[in-house]
């Protein structure tokens, strides 16, 4: 561990368990928030690099595909369609 994080686990060490669980949570949703931004942002450049290279009926189906994705109802077919959508973006 660095000297940094060293200390500041040892100031945490000195925190009652209330205010421990209360650092926690503050420390989880900083991370969350952390991770969601960075997935918007990859989503962001994706959807956009492919709405530069399909059809208007490809990229209504992607998003619809994408949606599923994003409510977790994506089936196997889906997935594999996602998949040569993504594919397509490469080339």
């Amino acid at each position: 561990m660095s000297p940094t994080i060293s200390n500041l686990f040892h100031e945490v060490e000195r925190l009652d368990n209330r205010s421990l669980d209360i650092f926690i949570d503050n420390v989880m949703s900083l991370r969350v928030r952390r991770e969601v931004s960075n997935k918007q942002r990859q989503e962001a450049l994706l959807l956009e690099k492919i709405n530069k290279s399909l059809r208007l009926k490809q990229v209504e189906r992607f998003r619809m595909i994408n949606k599923k994705r994003l409510d977790e109802t994506l089936t196997a077919s889906d997935y594999d369609e996602l998949l040569i959508f993504l594919e397509k973006q490469k080339n």
